[in-house]
């Protein structure tokens, strides 16, 4: 067998392992309890076992495994699974699903505003089309409220009134921002 052969062999092999990871996460991760260790679980030695082995695929691996590691309540393992993905990742929907997760864990999870404002403002700057760019904008109002900088939220509002004018999330900013001042 030549060379190329086997590239593509393995290539075909890490899909179906991506797309079967992708199956396990949806349906069956997602139910088990809460109080699942999870790594105990088959799933995360199949997760392990593919970071280990796969040399495609990496940064989607990584981010699954943060998706099971936030669903179990392990935030800094989650946050580094993220992270990883985010610097594996070509900028890419990987990598902006990664950068989104990143911020996310930080609002929710993290006592550290600002790291969440920053990882919130490189995914605005790096995806200006992104997916979750809304919502990204809403959290990054709402850690400038808890900040208490009512100047930088102003200012972020005015782009995201001008880039979201059907947004219903402008007035609920508004409101919160009468309601801090």
């Amino acid at each position: 067998m030549r060379a190329g052969q086997v590239g593509v062999r393995l290539r075909d092999q890490t899909e179906r392992i991506a797309r079967d990871l992708r199956y396990l996460i949806l349906h069956e991760w997602l139910e088990l309890p809460s109080d699942l260790n999870p790594r105990e679980h088959g799933i995360a030695r199949l997760l392990h076992t593919y970071l280990l082995k796969a040399r495609y695929e990496r940064d989607n691996a990584y981010l699954l495994l943060g998706i099971c590691q936030e669903k179990h309540k392990m935030y800094d393992s989650a946050l580094y699974s993220y992270q990883q993905a985010y610097a594996l990742a070509d900028g890419d929907s990987t990598g902006e699903g990664a950068l989104y997760r990143i911020g996310k864990l930080l609002y929710f999870h993290s006592d550290d505003d600002r790291a969440a404002r920053s990882a919130l403002t490189d995914y605005i700057a790096s995806y200006p089309h992104g997916a979750w760019r809304e919502e990204e904008y809403y959290y990054l109002m709402k850690v400038f409220i808890r900040l208490a900088q009512f100047a930088e939220c102003d200012s972020v509002l005015k782009g995201f009134a001008a880039e979201f004018p059907q947004s219903c999330l402008e007035t609920k900013i508004r409101r919160e921002l009468v309601m801090a001042r």
